[in-house]
């Protein structure tokens, strides 16, 4: 009864966004390589996502709706042979004009020195809890690419690091970002995301357990996706990429 329901809902979301184009939609969080994947749905007249929306390629399909560019309410995944729902709910940064959009049962916390801290519901005590956290630093303390080397530096002094995937990201308007894949020894992964704006770098990190990384995928950059700041996408996968994995070089100590 369940996939039923699941499919008949995939299938009368998909159809509420028939009348509209297909766009390209650039996920660099998923793995598969030279696999296209299209988004279908409602956009503003300022190019924000609101209302129905469908996600697909040939081994996914995603639905839910948005509300002025953010995720809200119950999202339907279905990756490869998986199939799970997301419920999505606002989160906000007054004091720099953060919003963004994180699963439900997610409990946000307030810490000295962190924009945002987000600690998964723990599922099993063993295991460590997944969280996911936002710092920002100023440009003159270390600029975006030594900042990425200066992460993978730390996270190898803290962690038994097995491997590293290390992307960077160039916009048509030869705008940059990086994501960084980093797997250590204890069943679990760090995902990192840098980005400029304004002054400042932001690094957004979140680690998952091994289990739940086809998952996590997704939900990491569904929260860069829906992040704005003073109500700008800092992330919008319908633009043109370049995406390059490189060497790290970590950032040398001064």
């Amino acid at each position: 009864m369940k996939n039923n329901s699941f499919l008949f809902i995939i299938l009368a979301l998909s159809i509420c966004s028939c009348g509209h184009d297909k766009v390209n939609y650039f996920n660099f969080a998923y793995p598969p390589k030279n696999k296209p994947i299209f988004a279908q749905g409602e956009f503003t007249n300022k190019g924000v996502e609101n209302g129905e929306f469908t996600i697909s390629s040939d081994s996914l399909l995603i639905n839910g709706k948005y509300k002025q560019g953010q995720k809200l309410g119950t999202w339907f995944y279905k990756i490869d042979s998986s199939e799970f729902k997301i419920n999505w709910k606002s989160c906000n940064v007054h004091d720099i004009n953060m919003s963004f959009s994180v699963p439900e049962d997610w409990d946000i916390y307030d810490r000295d020195g962190v924009v945002v801290l987000a600690a998964l519901p723990q599922q099993d005590k063993k295991n460590p809890r997944e969280f996911l956290k936002i710092i920002k630093y100023p440009k003159e303390e270390l600029d975006l690419t030594s900042s990425v080397g200066q992460c993978f530096l730390q996270t190898q002094n803290d962690y038994n690091l097995i491997s590293s995937k290390p992307l960077r990201i160039v916009d048509i308007e030869n705008v940059m970002s990086y994501y960084l894949r980093l797997e250590l020894d204890n069943n679990t992964h760090f995902l990192f995301y840098f980005f400029e704006y304004g002054d400042d770098i932001y690094q957004v990190s979140f680690l998952t357990l091994k289990q739940n990384l086809n998952i996590n995928f997704f939900l990491f950059f569904d929260i860069i996706h829906g992040m704005m700041l003073n109500n700008k996408k800092i992330f919008s996968p319908y633009k043109s990429y370049q995406a390059s994995e490189f060497n790290l070089v970590p950032a040398e100590n001064g």
